[in-house]
């Protein structure tokens, strides 16, 4: 048997400092161009590996900086692609491919397992498939690419990508044993696959099944029988939720086995798929290991659009921004990112910028109400407040205490209820209620007492809007088919606590 010894490994042992993965300080090769070196245009050529796992092709591009100084040294960012997608496979000229690429960055785009030009089907970012593939990239990158950048001898490494491009990150940062991730930036990517698919154990069968379009002929055979069993049954088997939960950063938060490394969050609040309750937890998780972690919220998502901005916080400047800081060095370059941040309507340039992360602060009774969990639409509606002088915003997780009983007292419990909970919205002089955020309930599954989150918020509220809680006993537009099959009456009695602050908060900076 060869033995190996990667350089950056034997670099970590003989340098003080190395390997927490955090950037920072310390030795780094100079990003300048040597004097007087000649430059050309960046090359782009596509790779094709294979699998070290099973043998299947793994294809990737490698994107040089826009302008390459020979003899010159990068920091390198890694992409991929959203679930169905494909990566990059030509030189960017718009977007934040194109600014990293003319700011000096290299840049490899990666086909995830059963994408694109990659074989294997795809296993939603499998650690001991997808994960393996991903580290055996970077380790082709440092044995081949000549011009990447190091740290105390830690490659000077980022990533990018939204959605399955960003739960790609997660993984590396999660398992790869040399932690040469410095820094990420995912976008609207999810915490726990549990909760975005089977939240209250009840099954989001709208995106299952857009899910499943979108992964065709490629998807595995265990990831189609769980998206088949819970749309057809509305339920998941324990074996079927563990390879979820698997694939999920929430895992490793739990195991107690990531390190400290410098996270930009990016999340919209209008997203039905992995919402701002994800985000949290994956600020809250990534932030406990001691690095520089950033929560921004955007109105575009799974389901959404808008500006891809938080206020007059551009989102593209804002990632270039966070890699200038943390991959090239250059002090203060992030300094107008704040901690949080928080963006109030799909369009404009309203979002404020909180001084820490938002809880809810108010709290309101819901006394007891009867509800028929069934296949019907008709919602329960209880007023909880109405907005003052002044306005307010209401910016991240309400929270629930409800008792679902049966509505016959000392009566068997009858059936499988299913609730169906969201906010709503009134404008004075109205008569009907909005949901606060499009399409955003929280399902509840059962009999007893239930103490949780409802979906995040952020939003702007006028003077005299009456805010309550909705209570639907079904909910075609993400959860058809998931509603209780037999109609027996419930009782419901709550406590609501609500994230609402001054109308006043500050604006969010231009950058």
């Amino acid at each position: 048997m060869t033995i190996r010894i990667r350089w950056s490994v034997l670099a970590a042992l003989l340098l003080a400092g190395c390997g927490d993965g955090g950037g920072g300080g310390g030795d780094t090769d100079s990003l300048d161009p040597p004097p007087d070196a000649e430059t050309r245009a960046g090359t782009v050529e596509d790779v094709y590996l294979a699998s070290g796992v099973d043998g299947e092709q793994i294809a990737f591009t490698v994107i040089e900086p826009e302008t390459f100084a020979e003899g010159a040294k990068y920091p390198l960012i890694l992409h991929s692609h959203g679930y169905g997608g494909s990566r990059q496979g030509s030189r960017p000229t718009e977007g934040l491919l194109a600014a990293l690429s003319a700011a000096g960055y290299g840049i490899i785009s990666i086909d995830q397992r059963g994408h694109g030009e990659s074989g294997g089907t795809i296993r939603i970012l499998d650690p001991n498939l997808e994960g393996q593939d991903n580290l055996q990239i970077i380790d082709w990158a440092e044995d081949n690419l000549d011009w990447l950048a190091y740290r105390d001898g830690n490659l000077l490494l980022g990533a990018t990508g939204g959605s399955y491009g960003g739960g790609f990150q997660h993984l590396i940062y999660a398992i790869d044993p040399e932690q040469r991730l410095d820094a990420i930036a995912p976008e609207i990517t999810w915490n726990d696959l549990r909760y975005s698919l089977y939240s209250g154990e009840v099954f989001k069968s709208y995106w299952a099944t857009l899910l499943s379009l979108g992964g065709g002929a490629n998807q595995d055979a265990e990831v189609n029988a769980g998206l088949m069993q819970g749309i057809t049954t509305n339920t998941l088997s324990q074996e079927q939720q563990a390879l979820l939960y698997q694939n999920s950063l929430a895992s490793y938060c739990e195991l107690g086995t990531l390190t400290k490394i410098d996270a930009l969050y990016w999340q919209s609040a209008r997203d039905t798929l992995f919402n701002l309750n994800e985000a949290y937890a994956n600020y809250r998780c990534v932030e406990a290991q001691g690095g520089d972690v950033r929560l921004l919220v955007k109105a575009p998502g799974h389901d959404s659009g808008g500006l891809e901005a938080c206020g007059k916080l551009d989102k593209n400047r804002a990632i270039l921004a966070w890699y200038q800081e943390k991959l090239r060095g250059v002090s203060g370059a992030d300094d107008d990112i704040p901690e949080f941040c928080f963006h109030l309507g799909d369009d404009g340039e309203d979002g404020v910028v909180p001084n820490e992360l938002p809880e809810a602060t108010q709290v309101f009774q819901v006394p007891p109400t009867s509800i028929t969990p069934s296949n019907n639409v008709f919602r329960k509606r209880i007023p909880l407040t109405t907005i003052g002088a002044g306005g307010a915003v209401m910016i991240g997780l309400p929270e629930i205490s409800m008792m679902v009983t049966d509505a016959v007292a000392g009566a068997p419990q009858l059936g499988d209820p299913i609730l169906f909970v969201g906010l709503g919205r009134r404008a004075p002089g109205e008569n009907i209620d909005t949901l606060i955020m499009g399409n955003q309930v929280r399902p509840f599954r059962g009999y007893g007492m239930f103490e949780d989150e409802l979906t995040g918020v952020s939003v702007r509220l006028d003077e005299g809007d009456e805010i309550s809680l909705l209570l639907y006993p079904s909910f075609v537009a993400r959860y058809v088919g998931s509603a209780s099959t037999v109609g027996a009456p419930v009782t419901v009695e709550a406590t609501v606590g609500l994230p609402l602050f001054e109308g006043d908060l500050p604006q969010a900076p231009a950058n």
